[in-house]
């Protein structure tokens, strides 16, 4: 259970450490990032604009760019996103006209 533990807090660290330089699309319009969702080696972050960027595998297109290709670096996906939650190999956005994206 411990070394289960350690893998996912390692995990956590290695995707964390991807975001500040590199989800960021334009430094001057102060973009932060709000939230973080873990999907299984795929990730998801939603910025301050409400921006949805994901990065990772995309085996299952999980990473929602019309591709199965894989990311190393975030990818802007869509605007108006308050809200995501990632989960094994899918995940999903709440936009903030109340519509749900799968």
């Amino acid at each position: 259970m411990r070394n289960r533990f350690l893998s996912s807090l390692l995990m956590l660290c290695l995707c964390m450490s991807q975001l500040p330089g590199t989800v960021h699309a334009d430094a001057a319009t102060d973009d932060r990032v709000t939230a973080v969702s873990l999907g299984t080696w795929f990730s998801a972050a939603l910025t301050s604009d409400g921006s949805l960027w994901t990065w990772g595998n995309n085996y299952y297109s999980q990473l929602g760019d019309g591709t199965n290709n894989n990311s190393s670096e975030p990818v802007k996906i869509m605007d108006g996103v308050k809200a995501i939650s990632m989960k094994s190999w899918n995940g999903a956005a709440v936009k903030a006209d109340g519509s749900l994206w799968t």
